[in-house]
């Protein structure tokens, strides 16, 4: 699937991407979109354009561009039986990723430069844009969620995160004893994360920890009238809360998926618009602005059930 938008170039390899403009008129917040294992696929861009209906200058940047100029792989429908088409498909969408998080602590952390700079240009690209009001926030995916995670803490140039179902190493995105890091832009900007209860691919030891790390956070679960609400720990000027969503699995935000639900997927983008727009126009910090979106709304599918397929 070709990309149409280039962001930059750089030894002659582009930096393209999917950008999504707002209809209404004026300059409007940016948003950076990464996508999760499967590259800039029509799912991603679907969800770029639901942001763009909620006023956000949508960029959804290839984070493969140094590895493959175009990369985007479909996901298994619902009801689409698998084949080996999927399959060869599916390893070429994984080693790909597997070069920004696999190997050793040198490699990985190569990965990781990798992905700050490609923020950062996607980041200088957007508040260069006629339409963009010169702020912009940073929002992903899966991979893309870890990569927004890692741009918070890392300090790239980005004024808010919403991190979508992340799948960290704790240790790796919000580290607490590395050379590297420093004190005075660790979590800086206000971060929400999103994590589902029954997500696979993250830890039950690494979900407990984001939840710790937590300023605030709301808990919905089948058979609740209301969120149950927490957080206040060590982590209270860490900028960052969380919504658990306790009967969600893995890829709820992914449109023409089979875990695609509707009902959460809403609740989340609603939530995490409310969450942006306010980091981006204020100076509040993550718990002041979570208390006022609609995070104490329960999502409309709360009795969802994943079946768990990558």
């Amino acid at each position: 699937m070709t990309l149409d938008t280039l962001i930059a170039e750089q030894d002659g390899k582009k930096f393209k991407g999917y950008l999504s403009v707002p209809k209404s008129e004026g300059p409007v917040p940016a948003l950076i979109l990464m996508h999760e294992v499967y590259g800039v696929n029509s799912g991603i861009r679907q969800l770029a354009d639901r942001f763009a209906e909620e006023g956000f200058l949508t960029l959804c940047p290839n984070m493969y561009w140094k590895h493959d100029e175009d990369a985007g792989f479909e996901y298994q429908k619902l009801g689409q039986p698998n084949s080996k088409t999927l399959e060869r498909k599916r390893y070429e969408a994984r080693e790909l990723m597997f070069k920004f998080v696999e190997g050793d602590e040198t490699k990985i952390e190569n990965g990781i430069e990798d992905v700050l700079e490609s923020i950062n240009l996607a980041a200088a690209f957007l508040r260069a844009h006629e339409r963009s009001d010169g702020t912009v926030a940073s929002s992903g995916l899966c991979f893309g969620a870890r990569n927004t995670c890692l741009a918070i803490n890392r300090g790239a140039d980005i004024d808010a995160g919403v991190a979508l179902y992340p799948t960290p190493k704790i240790g790796e995105v919000f580290p607490q004893k590395k050379d590297y890091l420093d004190s005075t832009r660790f979590m800086a900007k206000p971060l929400l994360i999103t994590i589902g209860g029954e997500d696979p691919y993250i830890s039950q030891r690494d979900k407990s920890g984001l939840m710790a790390l937590s300023s605030k956070h709301f808990i919905y679960t089948a058979g609740l009238e209301q969120p149950l609400t927490g957080g206040s720990g060590f982590a209270g000027d860490y900028n960052m809360v969380t919504l658990y969503y306790g009967n969600n699995g893995h890829g709820w935000n992914r449109p023409n998926s089979s875990y695609y639900d509707e009902g959460t997927s809403e609740h989340t983008i609603k939530c995490a618009s409310e969450f942006l727009r306010k980091a981006m126009s204020s100076n509040m910090k993550a718990n002041e602005i979570i208390s006022t979106t609609c995070a104490s709304e329960m999502p409309k599918s709360p009795t969802y059930q994943p079946v768990h397929k990558l």
